[in-house]
């Protein structure tokens, strides 16, 4: 600003000889000036920064105050220049606050916990219709969803903890399952209308050996059903084991 000021002063009582010769000599004088606030910066590091520290401790209600105020009047201006500075400098930012966020992990953690706690509902509530939103368009998403609720549903039917990740346990890709899904399909059978049809076990989850759990929900032991097909078939199996049961107490008796 004082240097422009200053150039401006010369161009209106300066000749051009005289500005041009002016010039260089601001010039190197501000150039001179700017390498000496920068070696007194170096060599004064510590010393300066503790009194800016103890500046804002002694002045922090005022500075926080003209600073909120400053951002409320220029909110729409800052805003769209961090949007930008980002967006050219994507890389270093994201490096920047990884770094950021590793070094203060406590304190990330600790804002997250008493964040989610203040919204709690509206955060469910967001993931909600997001989760819905994505199920809806996305086909394999949903596909995901609802086999990994099967899984968790067969485990917690014979109180046992998940072994591995779903993924795993089916013993192929979920492009692969998806796609094996698809050939199992009956006449009417959707992804679309997948509320209509359910993931069934094709070998019922209560006849499975402690030392067999890997096989449960492997996906050749997984097939689509309609829904009442698979409530059917769930009652018939049932039912079958509980007989399978009373004969072997007989048979112990």
């Amino acid at each position: 600003m004082l240097y422009n000021i200053i150039i401006y002063v010369l161009v209106r009582l300066c000749k051009k000889e005289i500005y041009v010769s002016c010039r260089k000599k601001w010039e190197g004088a501000l150039n001179n000036y700017m390498s000496y606030i920068s070696d007194y910066y170096q060599k004064n590091k510590e010393k300066i920064i503790a009194r800016e520290r103890l500046r804002y401790k002694e002045k922090k209600d005022s500075i926080r105050s003209k600073a909120k105020k400053f951002y409320e009047e220029n909110r729409d201006k800052i805003l769209d220049q961090q949007k930008e500075y980002v967006s050219k400098n994507k890389e270093s930012c994201y490096a920047a606050n990884k770094r950021w966020r590793q070094k203060n992990s406590q304190i990330v953690k600790q804002y997250e916990r008493d964040y989610f706690e203040a919204n709690k509902e509206k955060i469910n509530k967001r993931s909600k219709l997001y989760i819905e939103k994505r199920k809806a368009t996305d086909p394999l998403f949903a596909f995901k969803s609802r086999l990994r609720a099967s899984v968790r549903g067969a485990f917690k039917r014979i109180a046992q903890n998940k072994p591995a990740n779903t993924e795993t346990l089916l013993g192929v890709k979920w492009e692969e399952a998806k796609a094996h899904f698809e050939k199992l399909f009956k006449p009417g059978m959707t992804w679309q209308n997948i509320g209509e049809w359910e993931i069934d076990h094709i070998r019922p989850v209560m006849t499975f050996r402690l030392d067999e759990l890997h096989l449960i929900n492997h996906i050749s032991n997984l097939q689509p059903l309609w829904r009442a097909e698979h409530r059917a078939k769930s009652n018939q199996d049932l039912k079958l084991i509980q007989t399978q049961r009373l004969q072997k107490e007989d048979i112990q008796t």
